[in-house]
């Protein structure tokens, strides 16, 4: 397998205040993508039909220009809007996403808002460049699929409770459509990660519903201390080809974190402090397994028909960093350790074929990892 494949970004833009209510800016980002790739599979795991399926040495660009203006109606009401426009090279697709929001403090220190957003996806390169060999003729059955898109709902309350504390709760709702997908199946790229061996052709046929609520508690950092609690609770469901809609890989139900940090005045212009992260993440979803084919052919075969209906165990990390800080006249020194995932909770990856028991497993594997370093601040 080889995949040099990188990007060039050049990025500009200008900012204009019209008046104390009226600001705009607009900007343009153009992404040179490069390309080397060779990549190759077997077909279901039968070493005989070990072929070539990507095989592409150049560049493409994907543009990207927007326009955005914020205007404030009154000092308690005021408007965003915009529209962005993104250009793929490769197979000349185009497309068009405006954009709107606007926010009311009805009493002080307490707001409302709401926003809407079209947003278009570019996927991973690697999914245009497949190619097939019909008839002695090379062909891109994925080269000309058009952007992903997704429709953006938002509503938002903010309470700043005090000068340091404030409370964010934000309901939303978000429609995803013209995902590429399997023709005829529950295969979406909604539920994509990283394949390698990745070959099939696609259609934009399928689409998903997100929706959920966040609640964002924050205090600033004062006293020497801060903290930031966040919670997602939300559903992710998608209608592949075959019109069954499903959870997506991604559908975890919640997500929880606590952000936290506390700084101890030593002698001397020293600093000690204390920073952590917990988080509590419901499990994955994973399609149950073909146990007699599966372990017949001595690889992994997923009942697609029952797509992502387990939900593997939910996960609880902590991330603890302890630093010790020494600031001098012209410049800062800081020691920093830091300990991922203290309580040694496991990653699973879904099933895999273990030739020496013979047997299909969901084997987590567990990673600890210390981080010492040492940097200077001018």
């Amino acid at each position: 397998m080889v995949d040099n494949s990188g990007k060039i970004v050049f990025s500009t833009y200008i900012n204009h205040k019209f008046s104390k209510r009226n600001t705009l800016k607009t900007g343009f980002n153009f992404h040179t993508l490069f390309y080397k790739l060779d990549l190759n599979s077997t077909i279901t795991n039968v070493p005989e039909t070990f072929q070539n399926f990507v095989k592409e040495n150049g560049y493409s660009s994907f543009s990207e220009f927007y326009i955005q203006s914020k205007y404030d109606i009154t000092e308690k009401l005021s408007i965003n809007s915009g529209i962005n426009t993104n250009y793929f090279a490769l197979n000349n697709d185009f497309s068009v996403d405006p954009r709107f929001s606007i926010k009311w403090k009805f009493i002080p220190k307490h707001s409302l808002s709401f926003g809407f957003g079209k947003h278009s996806q570019l996927e991973d390169l690697k999914i245009y460049l497949v190619n097939k060999n019909i008839n002695g003729n090379l062909e891109y059955p994925n080269r000309d699929l058009s952007l992903s898109k997704a429709l953006h709902f938002v509503v938002g309350y903010d309470w700043q409770i005090t000068d340091n504390i404030r409370l964010k709760i934000e309901p939303y709702f978000q429609y995803l459509y013209n995902i590429p997908g399997k023709p005829g199946s529950s295969y979406s790229l909604i539920n994509f990660t990283q394949d390698w061996t990745f070959r099939d052709s696609l259609a934009n046929n399928s689409k998903g519903h997100n929706y959920g609520i966040d609640f964002t508690l924050e205090r600033f950092l004062n006293d020497g201390y801060y903290f930031l609690v966040t919670t997602s609770i939300f559903k992710s469901i998608y209608g592949g080809d075959d019109g069954i809609w499903r959870s997506t890989k991604f559908n975890k139900g919640y997500v929880a974190s606590l952000l936290f940090g506390k700084e101890f005045n030593l002698r001397n212009n020293k600093l000690l402090g204390l920073n952590g992260r917990f988080s509590f993440i419901g499990g994955d979803r994973i399609s149950p397994v073909l146990m007699a084919e599966s372990i017949q052919d001595q690889t992994v075969y997923y009942d697609e028909t029952k797509a992502f209906e387990i939900q593997t165990p939910a996960t609880k990390y902590l991330d603890l960093t302890l630093t010790y800080r020494i600031n001098k006249a012209r410049h800062s020194t800081v020691w920093a350790l830091q300990i991922k995932n203290v309580l040694g909770s496991k990653n699973y990856e879904g099933y895999a074929y273990y030739y020496k028991t013979g047997s299909i497993e969901n084997k987590g594997y567990l990673v600890i990892l210390p981080v010492l370093s040492y940097k200077i601040e001018f």
